[in-house]
């Protein structure tokens, strides 16, 4: 990993994370919709620590573009849910040898993301309000990987039918909103949402949707080990990622 994305994953790190952590119970789970306490309850979150901490690694493929082809990566992602941020930094191999970083973030309400050929000539830098509620809204649709996030008391919930809710958050004056659909073994299987797609420098507005698949239990809990991302076009549907949960720790003290 390079210094700056240590420098990134060490400053959203800066609460002190307590040696004893709260375990979850069944009160806890008193106010959440049937869906969701269910779903809480099938992966087995009862009595196990809130997760405060992720690290996590990846594999697969990723497409940089609707016509390119698909390019393998590898990835580790820093997840820190008492202050809603992450850090992902990938390697895409292009060609033999020859390798695209990529740090895609959301720390303190801000999105970014950057992209260096061979990690010295940058390729793409993207920041701002567009940026930071598509970057928020990844945050959202990764809860899976760490569920006791669906107990955050600044959640709220709707309910759409017997499969599907609404999750709402609002951080740093960033409102977002996304759906939750639950397969008929009531385990988590799609979030979709409304996200900032840029073209050829203009931004529209599209459905965006990302899957899970393949639970395995992990620490003791019921984890979607393999996921696809996709827009929803008017042109057609362009998956960009899809991979596979290598490795994943809950409440780390070792960051790296």
């Amino acid at each position: 990993m390079n210094k700056f994305a240590k420098e990134k994953i060490e400053g959203f790190y800066t609460i002190p994370m307590k040696t004893k952590i709260k375990k979850i119970s069944e009160k806890d789970l008193a106010s959440i919709p049937i869906l969701i306490r269910n779903y809480l309850k099938k992966i087995n979150i009862l009595e196990k620590e809130t997760i405060k901490r992720v690290r996590l690694k990846q594999n697969g493929h990723f497409k940089l573009n609707p016509d390119s082809k698909w390019k393998p990566f590898s990835a580790k992602q820093y997840v820190n849910t008492e202050n809603l941020s992450f850090l992902w930094y990938a390697k895409i191999k292009m060609i033999p040898l020859v390798n695209v970083h990529v740090i895609d973030q959301y720390i303190q309400g801000k999105g970014k993301l950057n992209a260096k050929l061979l990690n010295l000539i940058k390729i793409v830098d993207e920041q701002g309000i567009e940026l930071d509620q598509g970057e928020f809204l990844r945050f959202l649709s990764e809860m899976p990987w760490y569920p006791s996030f669906y107990l955050n008391k600044k959640i709220t919930w709707g309910e759409i039918n017997n499969k599907t809710l609404e999750v709402k958050l609002n951080h740093k004056d960033t409102p977002i909103s996304g759906r939750i659909t639950f397969n008929d073994k009531g385990l988590i299987n799609e979030f979709t949402a409304k996200r900032y797609y840029t073209n050829r420098g203009i931004s529209t507005i599209e459905d965006w949707h990302g899957f899970w698949d393949k639970y395995k239990k992990i620490n003791g809990i019921l984890i979607p080990t393999k996921f696809k991302v996709c827009w929803h076009l008017d042109s057609g549907n362009y998956c960009y990622i899809r991979g596979t949960i290598t490795e994943i720790g809950f409440n780390i003290l070792n960051l790296y």
